[in-house]
């Protein structure tokens, strides 16, 4: 669940001055392939601030000879976590990281959680190239970025187990919308009540409940789960390449783990426009999407059974992450934009979809 308010960073990017980069970069010199050239210079730029990471762009300059000017350059992104779990929270990202298929997220290089250096847990990851997709309307999800984005999300639930959980499943339990509904209801009763006690969203609930109780069947039908990232929303895309072969990279993976592949199916294309975080589509561009999707899946695992409920699951996580979202742009209210008009789009959604 989205974590309480962070505490204000320092008024450097980061709390990350040039000093403290190149000594991080020589500490992590092996791991980076750097080895032992000469750290010439770094340049320090933000590229992402998140609600829970900040992410900084390190450009250092390298040289092979003490006495020569610097002959090559190494960029790295280190990834710091303002969150009050920080350093746990990245442990799970650089077990994703591992896991995660090649080509499709940065490659994780080190996690650096002593302290000394940073002022807050970081993890040191691959620079990609891409633009995000934070902000994008339908008209610039063409058929080829959108077959894209359905093959690399069919490459990610390629990874299979037979339980379920965070990126090292336990739990054996048939999964059902209904449960995880009231779990999550709970951290939001535990961590916000005052979120839930609004009169409207107590009035809401009921009914959220009882329709997304009704797909419990098709999740309980689950007999295996997929590695998924878990928060494929636009932000955490990056589309780089030629307009008719683009690639498509996610970042930001701190929510992965292993799930229902619908849950990564339903962050992203909503009956309703949610910038930066959604966009609707028509539905011949989506058919195009879930078409696409469903034939990676088959070419990736020719042998394994067919998944009939799997866009009845997607319907119902539409309505879960709709109706949890729409709690936590409650909590963040104060922020301004973009969260005051996601709560008021999210608002007239969920009345369309619940009554």
């Amino acid at each position: 669940m989205p974590p309480t308010d962070p505490p204000p960073l320092p008024p450097l990017p980061g709390g990350v001055s040039v000093g403290v980069a190149g000594a991080l970069l020589h500490r992590w010199r092996v791991e980076l392939g750097i080895g032992d050239a000469a750290i010439r210079a770094v340049r320090i730029a933000t590229i992402g601030r998140g609600e829970s990471h900040l992410n900084l762009k390190l450009d250092a300059d390298l040289s092979t000879d003490l006495a020569a000017p610097s002959d090559r350059r190494r960029t790295v992104v280190l990834r710091l976590s303002h969150r009050f779990d920080g350093a746990e929270t990245l442990h799970r990202e650089f077990a994703a990281l591992e896991r995660a298929p090649a080509g499709l997220a940065p490659r994780v290089y080190a996690l650096d959680d002593a302290v000394d250096l940073l002022p807050r847990p970081g993890l040191l990851l691959e620079w990609v190239p891409g633009t995000s997709t934070a902000g994008w309307t339908a008209g610039d999800w063409t058929p080829a970025r959108l077959r894209a984005h359905a093959a690399g999300l069919a490459r990610i639930h390629a990874r299979t187990s037979e339980r379920w959980g965070d990126v090292r499943p336990t739990r054996r339990a048939p999964m059902r919308m209904s449960a995880l509904f009231d779990e999550a209801l709970a951290w939001w009763r535990d961590n916000h009540p005052e979120a839930t006690a609004i009169p409207r969203v107590a009035r809401l609930l009921p009914r959220v409940r009882s329709q997304l109780a009704a797909s419990d069947a098709s999740f309980e039908a689950l007999a295996r789960f997929a590695f998924r990232h878990g928060d494929a929303c636009a932000p955490n895309l990056l589309v780089d390449g030629p307009p008719a072969a683009p690639t498509v990279r996610y970042v930001d993976w701190e929510w992965a783990g292993y799930g229902d592949p619908a849950h990564d199916l339903a962050h992203l294309f909503w009956p309703l426009d949610v910038p930066p975080w959604q966009v609707a589509l028509p539905d011949a561009a989506l058919e195009v999407f879930l078409a696409a999707y469903e034939a990676a899946r088959l070419r990736l695992e020719p042998d394994a059974p067919a998944d009939p409920g799997l866009r009845a699951r997607r319907e119902a996580w539409i309505g879960y992450l709709m109706f949890f979202d729409h709690l936590h742009m409650r909590t963040r209210l104060e922020a301004g934009e973009p969260y005051r008009s996601a709560l008021a789009a999210l608002e007239r959604g969920l009345a369309a979809r619940f009554g």
